[in-house]
């Protein structure tokens, strides 16, 4: 591998680390390369720079555009987990090249920048989604810019992708999936409960009172509410939605759901997950979007099925041990 310290010229193709000279064309190539995806709404450069460039974790030396013609044809986005394995976890956060310029040997490039941004990764995990993923919140909106809930992704019937990983000895690790409900047709709700508290515009984290706020995600505040289950003070349950309005104003999204294991089977993430959805009705939403794991969160996955949700997409995820 080579560093990528320095501009590399192959078939024309000048391979660099971004600018702010690159940022229209680069947003150009967004656009045209994501504008059929799940959910995708259009990005202005305001947009990008709200979502990656301003970011206070952003390092552009991580973003590697491969440019043809003063114009961004390919881009490859590399950087560390904030949590795990001691900062250690390395992240490829988008790989893409224009259809009309693949077969050049651009993707197979840039990937080997992004490893070598990484090369003191343990692991190097593509296509993940939710933790530490950019394009996925900004202070503005929780929306991602286009894929899950949660944020973008590699689709399941994405197979020159997921091909192409494979050779580049990407193993396959998980699939998680999008599921949807009409809000008109869930089939019932509890009452409120006076364990349930319902805070507006913050995301709670679990193990802690509710006063605290020092350890609430950021980087709200974007629009949302916590729905957090006090048990001694302490807040053992949680569920966070909020709105999709970029994409209409009726959706909204469930983004984070978790019970404590102390009160899992006792009914809790039954009553969040219903108070949920009673107060997203009410307040005028008609259909409500999750994702979830099968596998890892089978609780939560049956919980959705019973309530009328169902699967839309299905996306994947592999890791590379280095």
């Amino acid at each position: 591998m080579y560093g990528c310290h320095f501009h590399v010229v192959v078939h024309l193709v000048l391979i660099t680390s971004y600018s702010d000279d690159f940022l229209e064309s680069l947003v150009r190539l967004w656009n045209v390369s994501f504008g059929m995806k799940r959910n995708f709404r259009m990005v202005t450069p305001s947009i990008f720079r709200a979502y990656c460039i301003d970011r206070p974790d952003f390092d552009p030396k991580g973003l590697f555009l491969g440019v043809d013609n003063d114009e961004v044809v390919a881009m490859g986005h590399a950087g560390f987990a904030k949590r795990g394995h001691g900062g250690r976890e390395g992240l490829i956060h988008v790989l893409v090249v224009r259809p009309d310029t693949r077969r050049r040997g651009i993707g197979q490039r840039l990937l080997n920048c992004c490893e070598s941004f990484l090369s003191k990764a343990s692991t190097i995990t593509i296509g993940a989604t939710g933790d530490d993923v950019f394009y996925s919140h900004s202070e503005s909106s929780l929306l991602p810019l286009w894929g899950t809930s949660e944020g973008i992704g590699i689709e399941a019937n994405d197979c020159e992708t997921k091909r192409f990983l494979e050779k580049r000895g990407y193993p396959y690790l998980d699939t998680s999936v999008s599921m949807v409900a009409d809000l008109a047709n869930i089939r019932t709700y509890t009452q409120d409960v006076v364990n349930i508290v319902s805070v507006p515009n913050r995301w709670v984290m679990a193990g802690g009172a509710l006063e605290d706020t020092t350890n609430d995600f950021l980087p709200p505040p974007a629009p949302c509410r916590s729905l957090a289950y006090l048990e001694n003070g302490i807040i053992a349950g949680k569920i966070v939605t909020y709105p999709m309005s970029e994409l209409d104003p009726g959706r909204a999204s469930i983004v984070d759901f978790w019970v404590h294991g102390s009160c899992r089977g006792r009914g809790v993430g039954s009553v969040l997950l219903d108070a949920a959805l009673r107060r997203l009705s009410q307040e005028g939403f008609g259909k409500v979007e999750a994702l979830t794991n099968p596998v890892k969160n089978a609780m939560a996955y049956a919980m959705y099925e019973r309530r009328g949700f169902r699967v839309v997409a299905e996306w994947c995820s592999y890791q590379k041990t280095c």
